[in-house]
This record gives C-alpha cells, sequence and structure tokens, in this order.
C-alpha cells in the first residue's frame, strides 16, 4: 500500500480546482506537476476522464501510468 500512495492526493479535487494549481502533493509526499497542452496534464499524463466519482473521493482517469519514475519530472509547472 505504501507505493499507491505516491499516487493519492488527499482531498478532493475537481478538474476545475487541478487547472487553478501548479503541483498536486501526494500522501507518499511526491509533487505531481500540473500542465496545461491540449488539457490538463498531470506529471505528463493527460487526464481524459475527469471527475469519477468514488465513495471517498474523485478519480480523474489517464491516458498512461504513472510511475515512480515520471511523478514530477515531466513538463513544466505552470500554463504553456
Amino acid at each position: 500500500m505504501d507505493y499507491l500512495n505516491n499516487f493519492i492526493v488527499p482531498g478532493k479535487y475537481m478538474l476545475e480546482d487541478i487547472e487553478r494549481l501548479q503541483v498536486l502533493q501526494t500522501v507518499g509526499g511526491h509533487p505531481l506537476l500540473v500542465t496545461f497542452r491540449d488539457g490538463v496534464e498531470v506529471s505528463g499524463a493527460s487526464i481524459i476522464k475527469p471527475n469519477v466519482p468514488y465513495n471517498n473521493g474523485v478519480i480523474h482517469e489517464i491516458d498512461m501510468p504513472l510511475d515512480s519514475d515520471n511523478l514530477a519530472i515531466r513538463g513544466k509547472a505552470g500554463r504553456d
């Protein structure tokens, strides 16, 4: 479960909330960079299905898997 904490952000962030941020901090302490190219990206992965309700929060489906190598190294924070 510790590994999954690198991909869980505490709180409930809808897409509209994420669009106002540059970094999301995970439960595991890793930053996820928010960038804007052809939509909203988180650490290089595009959000393709936002705001999916879940029993204890919200899920945002992305177009590629994140792993510990691309948590915060892809892209440049801020609007491009």
